[in-house]
């Protein structure tokens, strides 16, 4: 029985069931009713609204080629499901049994539910590979299945939520040590990655490639073996592509670069509670009730919400905050541990790693529009 308790599937799925019983006292039971689409039709939540329309759209068209394309939009051009944020992986299998289906159907509550679960389980069992401890690693999975801007992005952009997607690659990196990898399982493992976010997101797998690469640049360095590594990078890759393709992606007109700038993330969220809506007679409140909201940059006259930076949301709570404050002063008080472990070469190589990832997304995420509260700092597009 401790063998049991002591492994990492138990962590895994006492943690996953933490998840699913979050995801039911907040969203409630009823919107895993396949039936009930009224949650969805609130066209005040227009990317939810959003959503539900296109996989509607997509299920009534007829079929095409790539099968991820319908016109029950644009008729008579066709458009990829994926640009309607339908989760075109779940889209393109309940469209191929749309027959057996009920007329009124939405599978959103229940890939929500799903994304709660994994969420819990990759959190757990994240910490149990750092700490060794189940129980601790159980209680602190919820740190992962509380996160604030998980719940919002469930509230309107599904496929955003899929942050267990990220776990699971961050515990593909801390464990590649444990038992090392063969070529076969590193390409199973990263293509279903691959595939499962291009069909959640892309903005997922765009996130998930950019570690990936990390992960076998670092084996480039340890073991030598570029051509192994190759063949682990080009394998998830060439499935990355015909996912894309199936779904539609190189067959649709798509052009956003008019947005470039405006959606962006502003450089004091990591600190600011503002959720955007709170101005505007919303019944969305601010994140937090002690800190008090910083400004944006605002959005034009007659914008549904006071700022379009509310896709840069990143408000971990004021309880993370502390947390990370005391990690800075144990990291001080410690340095010279730190430095030392620092002197092997293996742990430098993927602290950079780590740090180089990091930055650079979160470069991306601000730019290329560089802003500061309610001020423009700097620009490098146009």
């Amino acid at each position: 029985m401790t063998s049991i308790i002591d492994s990492k599937r138990f962590v895994f799925v006492i943690s996953g069931l933490l998840g699913a019983v979050f995801f039911m006292i907040f969203f409630g039971i009823r919107v895993l009713d396949v039936t009930y689409t009224d949650w969805l039709v609130i066209p005040s939540i227009q990317d939810r609204y959003a959503n539900y329309i296109g996989w509607e759209a997509y299920r009534n068209s007829d079929w095409f080629f790539p099968p991820g394309l319908h016109d029950g939009l644009t008729y008579p051009f066709p458009l990829s499901v994926a640009y309607s944020d339908a989760l075109p992986v779940f889209a393109l299998f309940f469209k191929a049994i749309s027959f057996i289906l009920p007329a009124d159907f939405q599978y959103f509550g229940w890939v929500c539910l799903i994304w709660y679960i994994l969420q819990g389980g990759f959190g757990g069992l994240i910490v149990k590979r750092i700490s060794g401890y189940t129980w601790f690693s159980i209680i602190c999975s919820l740190f992962f299945t509380l996160s604030v801007f998980m719940a919002y992005r469930m509230l309107n952009h599904s496929g955003l939520a899929a942050h267990f997607l990220l776990l699971a690659t961050m515990y593909m990196c801390i464990t590649k040590d444990d038992n090392r990898r063969s070529v076969l399982k590193n390409c199973i493992i990263w293509s279903i990655l691959m595939v499962v976010s291009i069909g959640a997101s892309i903005y997922m797998s765009i996130m998930i490639f950019g570690m990936m690469c990390f992960y076998f640049l670092d084996d480039v360095f340890e073991h030598k073996k570029i051509v192994r590594v190759l063949i682990e990078l080009c394998v998830p890759m060439v499935f990355m592509v015909i996912a894309m393709f199936l779904f539609g992606f190189f067959s649709s007109n798509a052009d956003n670069s008019t947005f470039l700038g405006v959606f962006n993330a502003n450089l004091n969220q990591p600190f600011n509670p503002n959720a955007v809506y709170a101005e505007i007679g919303s019944p969305y409140a601010d994140f937090s009730r002690i800190i008090p909201p910083l400004p944006l940059i605002p959005a034009e006259v007659g914008f549904v919400t006071e700022s379009r930076q509310s896709e840069g949301n990143s408000y971990p709570g004021l309880g993370m905050l502390i947390f990370f404050l005391l990690a800075i002063i144990i990291f001080i008080y410690d340095f010279k541990k730190y430095k030392s472990k620092l002197s092997d070469k293996k742990i430098l190589r993927r602290t950079i790693f780590v740090i180089i990832v990091f930055f650079a997304y979160y470069f991306y995420a601000l730019g290329p529009t560089f802003t500061f509260s309610d001020k423009y700092l700097i620009s490098y597009y146009r």
